[in-house]
């Protein structure tokens, strides 16, 4: 029986968007998992013969039985996604979603996303809050939750206690963000990324665009901001942050930032039960939570957050994760209560 962890593999960008991928990959990987590569591109012309034949090529290694944990959604579209689990299946193999995004909590989809979800041996959702919201949806498959991205870096900026200040930094993709439009609270706000669609108010001091690396050396120590806004007439993002663990808090934890987030959001009782941040109702909130903190409740807060910057930049939720999955999935047949 081998185990297999598939990948995307896409010409590198400025973004991160395909780093929580590739770091599971990475971990998986030394924990004696084989790569399935599967290549980005727009699969949307391509005829059904041609479909199955890529795909065939692909899964070409997978043998009855073989454990393929597989890493959703591709990108390469719902109809590319849902035959490579019917090839996998059809394979006979014991077939696990590691869930990135699932697209029936962001909003309207045009396929049975659940159908396809429901079909597998077990889901890797984000955080309890994601596992309910699809059980709510009609998911029946058992789950467990990974509940934060693992942040593969060598990069750290290390700086010392007394450079920390009670301000924020925001990095990420701005345009997700309108209340940089206006910016009306005390608490300063540096921000990286890139914004084609909208202002940044001027009294936000806007730095660019980095790449990850590059951005490590460059965060101030103070707290990372991790909020998204819905954006009119489409783009339910603070909605779909009550389910989701966003990337960005795991890129601030690993450098060594405490963050603030939504009260509402699925990483929230993370948050607060490792006391690595605060969490609030609504950004006018905000001055008067800075306020209130003491310099103790800043020392025991990075405190924690040293410790799971630790945990990130090791693969410690990764595999864990991985290893509940394969006790759960490949040994049915052992009682262990």
């Amino acid at each position: 029986m081998t185990k297999w962890i598939t990948t995307v593999v896409q010409p590198t960008t400025v973004n991160s968007v395909f780093k929580a991928k590739n770091d599971i990959k990475e971990i998986a990987q030394k924990d004696g998992y084989d790569v399935l590569s599967i290549f980005r591109y727009d699969s949307a012309n391509d005829q059904d013969n041609a479909l199955h034949a890529r795909i065939d090529g692909i899964t070409a290694p997978v043998d009855a039985g073989d454990l393929v944990v597989f890493q959703y959604p591709t990108n390469n579209g719902n109809r590319f996604d849902t035959q490579f689990i019917e090839h996998l299946l059809t394979r006979r193999a014991k077939v696990v979603i590691f869930i990135h995004d699932a697209e029936i909590l962001r909003g309207t989809i045009n396929f049975d996303e659940i159908k396809a979800l429901n079909s597998t041996s077990l889901i890797i959702t984000h955080n309890p809050a994601m596992s309910q919201g699809l059980v709510d949806r009609g998911l029946t498959t058992p789950t467990l939750s990974n509940y934060a991205f693992d942040y593969l870096t060598d990069a750290w900026n290390g700086q010392p206690r007394a450079d920390f200040t009670k301000e924020l930094v925001f990095a990420g993709t701005l345009d997700k963000s309108r209340y940089l439009t206006e910016w009306t609270h005390a608490t300063k706000l540096t921000v990286f990324g890139r914004h084609e669609f909208i202002d940044i108010d001027p009294r936000i001091e806007d730095r660019g665009e980095m790449k990850p690396e590059k951005l490590a050396y460059n965060l101030p120590f103070r707290f990372g901001l991790a909020w998204d806004s819905n954006i009119p007439g489409g783009g339910q993002y603070k909605n779909y942050t009550r389910f989701n663990n966003p990337h960005k808090i795991s890129m601030y934890l690993a450098n060594g930032l405490p963050v603030v987030a939504w009260k509402e959001g699925g990483m929230a009782p993370f948050i607060e039960k490792n006391h690595v941040g605060i969490t609030l109702n609504s950004l006018d909130e905000l001055d008067d939570a800075m306020a209130a903190l003491t310099d103790q409740d800043i020392d025991t807060m990075l405190a924690n957050v040293d410790k799971v910057r630790t945990a990130l930049r090791k693969g410690h939720f990764t595999r864990r994760v991985l290893h509940q999955m394969e006790l759960q999935v490949l040994d049915q047949d052992i009682v262990f209560d």
